[in-house]
């Protein structure tokens, strides 16, 4: 093989490399709820089928009924309570074992680990923990709770970050649980 053809091949190799890197780590990733969309079929009285779909009279298969304005995905900020700087958002999003909570804080001392739970209620008048969530972990916390989008949304009810398990009266971050 002459130096020529060398390059040739080496150069083909390096762009089979880069594809290679491309498809595993870089490329958009489909998530969760592209796929379940992907995947649903929507029934016209409400049908659905194992896969959990909404119909467009609200039955949603295992998850009970999701009702036909209950959104699937929901982002809302966190917002500063007693002068702690801690913020951030929740992010709600519908899969057939439930609801997915994610949350996202800044400010405030990310190396501790914060209670959190879904209350009754608002946040200006709480009510009693309905769901109990992760704790923060370095300004995260990614927890499942059994309910879906339209259990959140029908009644008054807030995310809570509190300062530690002692001081659940104590919270440092809030947000009211509203269907936008």
């Amino acid at each position: 093989m002459n130096n020529t053809s060398k390059w040739w091949v080496i150069a083909i190799l390096v762009i089979l490399l880069l594809l290679a890197c491309w498809y595993f780590f870089l490329r958009p990733k489909t998530t969760t709820t592209e796929q379940n969309n992907q995947s649903q079929s929507t029934g016209t009285n409400g049908s659905n089928g194992a896969t959990g779909a909404t119909g467009a009279n609200g039955s949603n298969g295992a998850n009970g009924s999701a009702g036909a304005n209950a959104p699937q995905n929901l982002t809302i900020p966190l917002q500063t309570q007693n002068s702690s700087g801690v913020a951030g958002n929740v992010t709600f999003t519908q899969t057939p074992n439930g609801t997915d909570v994610v949350l996202n804080t800044v400010g405030g001392p990310l190396n501790l680990s914060l209670p959190a739970h879904i209350n009754s209620g608002t946040c200006a008048n709480p009510g009693a923990v309905k769901y109990t969530l992760n704790s923060t972990v370095n300004g995260k916390s990614d927890t499942t709770v059994n309910a879906n989008m339209a259990d959140l949304t029908a009644n008054p009810m807030s995310v809570s970050v509190d300062k530690s398990a002692a001081g659940v009266t104590a919270n440092v971050a809030c947000a009211n649980i509203v269907a936008q």
